[in-house]
């Protein structure tokens, strides 16, 4: 994880100067702990913060093509740049590092904003073309890595997090009521609204191209999940089982690459069981608690010793009320979701161990790994029991149940 943040200004206004665009890096250490970078050109300025996982000693940004006409921040990674940097190699293009930041400026001098739609993974990108006198900001397919930008005529100032915009000491701090409705609806702010006016997220699968002359903002969606396609229904449930798993593989291995340690969490659950079953000899982390029904490392350890990885696990008495300040410093939008606690926890366990670590997301969903699906098939057989039976013996019995403190109640 690293952290991208800048400025640049219109109509003859300075941009931010040195020691303000290294406050603005500053405040995303957190994101990247290994080096910082940063540069400014005429009126445009733009720096990172950098975890380093590909290239150790080769991969320090900003990033310039041969000519120093383009040049790039940007947070995440590539998995396809090397399938891109043979390309670009047959069109003449000339590498100096191994990292796959060096991809994003020859194919943008390759190909303009549609190099947006030529990357395979997750990513935020700013790009400065000096020649074309243009900014590329783009934002990943699945909105993975976070963009947000504020523009208001004079300036633009884009960052991997709010915080880091702030510090540019050029946004006003209004709040947004639309979004907090949203908040207090939704427990998330979604779309690309934030709880401050002027500030918005760069939605997942978009890219937004500024001319420096004709400063105008306008998102433009280069990808989305497609909503019909072509069905196979001569599959059985044997081909779509190995269509799935060959999938699942490709995409695990596709993020497996790293110059340093990596490992996954696990908690034995659809999302994260798969994900490790797919990365052979890897590290797995997990965390338990006291309390036995929020306790699930009984399932992490079934899938561990199955698997036969490496697995380390932890008991631990979370503090809630004391990491709240500290975990909402790190949350650019609240997000009303318990989870953010133990995840927090076992990044913890997991970074005394490794430096990149794998967890699932959306298995549950896909897989029916919830057991509300249980619940609800379980409730379409208790609707067959006659109405007077449900409503005067068994809901009467249920209401009588005193509340507990146990997960599932």
């Amino acid at each position: 994880m690293c952290g991208i943040a800048g400025n640049v200004s219109f109509g003859g206004l300075p941009t931010v100067n040195d020691e303000t665009l290294k406050t603005m890096i500053d405040t995303l250490i957190h994101r990247g702990p290994d080096e910082s970078g940063r540069d400014i050109y005429q009126n445009v300025a733009m720096g990172m913060r950098r975890l380093s996982i590909i290239d150790l000693a080769g991969g320090s940004q900003p990033i310039y093509n041969s000519d120093r006409t383009i040049w790039t921040v940007y947070n995440g990674e590539i998995y396809n740049y090397r399938e891109l940097r043979q390309e670009l190699r047959s069109l003449g293009y000339r590498f100096t590092t191994d990292t796959d930041t060096e991809v994003i400026v020859h194919g943008y001098q390759e190909w303009g904003a549609q190099l947006a739609g030529r990357l395979n993974g997750m990513f935020a990108i700013a790009i400065h073309g000096i020649r074309n006198e243009k900014i590329l900001l783009i934002r990943d397919q699945l909105g993975i890595k976070p963009l947000f930008y504020m523009f208001d005529g004079r300036n633009l100032c884009s960052a991997s997090e709010i915080k880091a915009l702030l510090a540019s000491r050029r946004i006003r701090r209004e709040l947004n009521t639309t979004a907090l409705v949203d908040f207090m609806s939704w427990e998330y702010v979604p779309g690309k609204n934030t709880l401050f006016k002027s500030i918005r997220k760069l939605e997942a699968g978009h890219y937004i191209e500024i001319d420096l002359d004709q400063p105008k903002v306008n998102p433009k969606c280069y990808w989305d999940i497609p909503l019909s396609g072509e069905i196979e229904d001569s599959f059985s449930d044997q081909d779509w089982q190995e269509a799935i798993d060959h999938q699942i593989r490709k995409s695990t291995k596709a993020q497996m690459v790293s110059d340093v340690p990596l490992g996954a969490f696990l908690s034995g659950g659809v999302d994260s069981s798969l994900i490790t079953a797919n990365m052979p000899g890897s590290k797995t982390f997990s965390i338990g608690f006291e309390d036995p029904s929020y306790n699930e490392l009984k399932w992490a350890s079934l899938v561990s010793e199955h698997l036969g990885v490496d697995h380390h696990s932890e008991i631990i008495v979370p503090d809630a009320l004391g990491l709240f300040s500290q975990l909402m410093h790190f949350m650019e939008d609240p997000i009303g979701d318990f989870s953010i606690f133990p995840t927090y926890l076992v990044s913890k366990l997991a970074r005394k161990h490794v430096t990149v670590a794998l967890s699932g997301d959306g298995g549950d969903e896909l897989f029916g790994g919830y057991e509300t699906y249980l619940a609800q098939g379980m409730a379409n057989k208790y609707n067959l029991i006659p109405g007077f039976i449900r409503r005067g013996i068994v809901e009467k019995s249920i209401n009588s149940l005193k509340p507990t403190a146990k997960k599932k109640g």
